[in-house]
């Protein structure tokens, strides 16, 4: 039976990798910094865990693997996910057609998220929304013809 406290806690450290993933490649994008941050957090948490198991003798190569690639996709994800809200909000104050998009999305730290707290509530404006949304997508595929 191997004592967890000589070997660190490599299985643990991979679970919180896996984990760690699964926030950066789901949550990142949809609640930008604050899914990025805790991804990053799983996955610092697991490449520490990792190297603790590898200088005390265990395995924890996994962990460190798993660990590592959290924090790289954490970074990855967060960023790209704030550059698509500034990148719509940038768009849809350019074109003028969608100046309820361009309110909403004002806090591109908090991803689609900082957009779904903003939205209205009735459906009037959700309706002038959608239709606003419509206009700047036509716009920008007749653009990209």
């Amino acid at each position: 039976m191997q004592n967890y406290e000589k070997a660190g806690h490599p299985v643990l450290g991979v679970i919180l990798g896996i984990l760690g993933i699964f926030v950066a490649l789901t949550l990142s994008f949809l609640t930008g910094a604050l899914g990025g941050g805790i991804a990053l957090l799983l996955g610092l948490i697991a490449l520490l865990l990792g190297i603790a198991g590898t200088r005390k003798g265990g395995k924890g190569t996994g962990a460190i693997i798993t660990g590592a690639l959290a924090m790289v996709l954490a970074c990855v994800f967060t960023f790209t996910s704030i550059s698509t809200v500034n990148t719509m909000r940038e768009n849809a104050e350019k074109s003028g057609v969608a100046p309820l998009l361009a309110e909403y999305a004002d806090n591109p730290y908090l991803g689609m998220l900082g957009i779904a707290l903003k939205m209205p509530k009735d459906e009037g404006s959700l309706a002038e929304l959608q239709n606003q949304m419509e206009q700047l997508n036509q716009l920008n595929m007749e653009a990209a013809k």
